[in-house]
């Protein structure tokens, strides 16, 4: 199993996270704000459900309408629009920063970004961390006790009126998800976290058009690439 030494640490870590789960996960509000203790971060109580994820075949025309750049292949991978069900999570309210991810690498559970000139000034230490693989992504969720987004995840909290910051326009993130084509199905082998594949991306880069973004715009990247319009934020399933 990859990176199996890590797994201690990261049920230390899960026990250190402020108040989450406490009292059960239908004792939470949608909505409800806690804060990691291993790197301060605030996560926001998606609860479960129902959520329509996906684009419609006319909302895909709107998009190619109004953006020059995009490509329809490129697009409308999004495509069909459909329900899924989903179990309760938190997810960070913003993307890792670089100042958080330092905390990983000084404690030894993570290793730096392949280019550090962001990572290195002080100045930039609360913008997103990025040229990271998704093998690094993954290592710093373990470390603070959570684990990457489903793409479905990361789509119905974009969705969601959270208030999550950084879903468009600064980075694409990583989620655990392998791109296969939709609809989403989490038992057809896309969540196997062994499989060297294409990941999906969510979100989209600061090159993009914030106009058009959309949250069902989805991406991919083999999982050993990094680059500086790639980063992450972290899911955390609530304690039983």
């Amino acid at each position: 199993m990859y990176h199996a030494r890590l797994l201690l640490t990261g049920l230390v870590a899960l026990g250190m996270l402020i108040g989450c789960g406490r009292g059960g996960p239908s004792a939470l509000k949608p909505g409800a704000v806690q804060t990691r203790e291993t790197d301060g971060a605030e996560m926001v109580w998606v609860p479960g459900g129902a959520f329509t994820i996906g684009l419609e075949e006319a909302e895909l025309d709107g998009v190619m309408a109004e953006c020059s750049r995009c490509r329809r292949n490129k697009v409308d991978n999004a495509c069909p629009q459909h329900t899924v069900q989903l179990d309760g999570f938190w997810i960070d309210q913003q993307e890792v920063t670089n100042g958080q991810y330092r905390q990983c690498v000084e404690a030894g559970a993570c290793t730096p970004p392949a280019h550090t000139d962001a990572y290195d000034d002080p100045g930039r230490a609360d913008e997103p961390v990025t040229t990271i693989t998704w093998y690094q992504a993954v290592d710093y969720a373990r470390w603070v006790g959570g684990r990457l987004p489903t793409e479905a995840e990361w789509e119905a909290a974009c969705r969601s009126d959270y208030t999550l910051e950084g879903t468009a326009g600064q980075v694409w993130e990583w989620t655990s998800t392998l791109h296969r084509l939709y609809p989403y199905d989490a038992t057809d082998g896309r969540e196997d976290l062994d499989l060297p594949r294409m990941r999906t991306i969510r979100g989209a880069a600061w090159i993009f058009d914030p106009d058009v973004e959309r949250c069902a715009f989805r991406y991919y990247s083999p999982q050993d690439i990094f680059s500086d319009q790639v980063g992450l934020r972290v899911a955390v399933s609530p304690s039983p």
